[in-house]
C-alpha cells in the first residue's frame, strides 16, 4: 500500500466515508420521507461543519508551516543572490575603473 503523507486527503476520506454511511444508514431505516429528507439534511450539515474544521486544522497545522517556511527560504536564497549581485557588481566596477584608468595613461601618454 503506498503511503500518502496527505493529512488532508486522509482526513477528508474519513469525513466522506462517515457521510456516505451515514446516507446510507438513514436511507435503510423505517421513516417517512419527509423524516429521512430532515435527517439527511441535519447529518449533511455536520458532516459539512467537521470537514470545515478539518480543513481549518490541517491548514493551521500543516500548510501554514509550510507556507512560512518556503517564504523564509525564499527570503534567504534572495538575500543570498542579492549579496551574491553586490560583490559581482563590485568586481565588474572595480575592473571597469581599472580599464578606464589604462586608458586615461595611453590618451596623456600620446599626448606628450
Amino acid at each position: 500500500m503506498a503511503k500518502n503523507k496527505n493529512p488532508f486527503a486522509f482526513l477528508s476520506g474519513i469525513a466522506l466515508g462517515g457521510a456516505v454511511g451515514a446516507a446510507i444508514a438513514t436511507l435503510f431505516t423505517t421513516q417517512s420521507g419527509k423524516e429521512t429528507r430532515k435527517q439527511l439534511k441535519e447529518k449533511g450539515g455536520k458532516v459539512l461543519d467537521d470537514s470545515k474544521k478539518t480543513i481549518k486544522k490541517v491548514k493551521k497545522d500543516t500548510i501554514d508551516p509550510l507556507v512560512t517556511k518556503v517564504e523564509k527560504e525564499a527570503k534567504d536564497k534572495l538575500d543570498e543572490l542579492k549579496g551574491e549581485a553586490k560583490e559581482k557588481l563590485g568586481e565588474l566596477k572595480n575592473e571597469a575603473e581599472g580599464k578606464l584608468n589604462e586608458l586615461k595613461d595611453k590618451v596623456n601618454q600620446n599626448n606628450k
